[in-house]
Order: C-alpha cells, then sequence, then structure tokens
C-alpha cells in the first residue's frame, strides 16, 4: 500500500474516537475524525491538546512530537472527508441500527479497499 494513501477514518469524536484518532496519528498516519456535531468536535479537539500537553509535561513526548501528532488529525463535519481512506474504525453510540445506517453511508463513499471496522 502506498504511503499516501494510509489514511485512517474515525467516527466519533467522544472520548473513544479521539483516543483512536491520537494513537493513529502517534503511529504516524493521517487521520479523519468525523462527528456530525461542532461542539463535540470542539470538545475533541480541546481534550486531545490537553492530553498531549501532559503526555510532554510527564516527559512521554517532546512538544514537537505532539505538535507532529496534532497536525497529522484532521476534524470533520463532513462524512465526504473520508473518501480517500483506506480504514475508517467506528466509536458511536452503541446501537447497532445507528452503526448500520453509518455504515451505508460510509461504504458508498469510499473505495473497495477501505477496510471498516467497529470499535
Amino acid at each position: 500500500m502506498d504511503e499516501h494513501k494510509k489514511i485512517i477514518g474515525v467516527i466519533g469524536s467522544g472520548a473513544m474516537g479521539a483516543g483512536i484518532a491520537q494513537v493513529a496519528a502517534a503511529a504516524g498516519h493521517r487521520v479523519i475524525i468525523y462527528d456530525s456535531s461542532s461542539k463535540a468536535l470542539d470538545k475533541a479537539q480541546g481534550a486531545l491538546s490537553k492530553t498531549l500537553e501532559k503526555l510532554i509535561s510527564r516527559g512521554k513526548i517532546e512538544e514537537s512530537d505532539a505538535k507532529s501528532i496534532f497536525a497529522r488529525i484532521v476534524f470533520s463535519e463532513d462524512i465526504i472527508s473520508f473518501k480517500n481512506c483506506t480504514f475508517i474504525i467506528e466509536a458511536i453510540v452503541e446501537n447497532l441500527e445507528t452503526k448500520q445506517n453509518m455504515f451505508q453511508h460510509v461504504e458508498a463513499l469510499v473505495g473497495d479497499d477501505c477496510i471498516l471496522a467497529s470499535n
């Protein structure tokens, strides 16, 4: 798989979704985190920033690493942002019908080689 194609999508910007995005970005992947709520996305950005600050203050990562991690993450209210993703994981409410509906929308946007996963 080409390096430029390794884009990970995360559906849901709650604690789990933001955590998944952070880990993927720390591993060097570009990440798109989607949520239909701008307030939830703002909250996730703030939480991620605080988490990275804590990691810096504890000596777990360098400030430059934190900036790189944060820069790899795009926060989006537009699900079309997933069109170039090669892996998408959902971290939304634990409701089967909601998850199935979300995957139907996402599946219509992405290529055949995109892996869809449920958290």
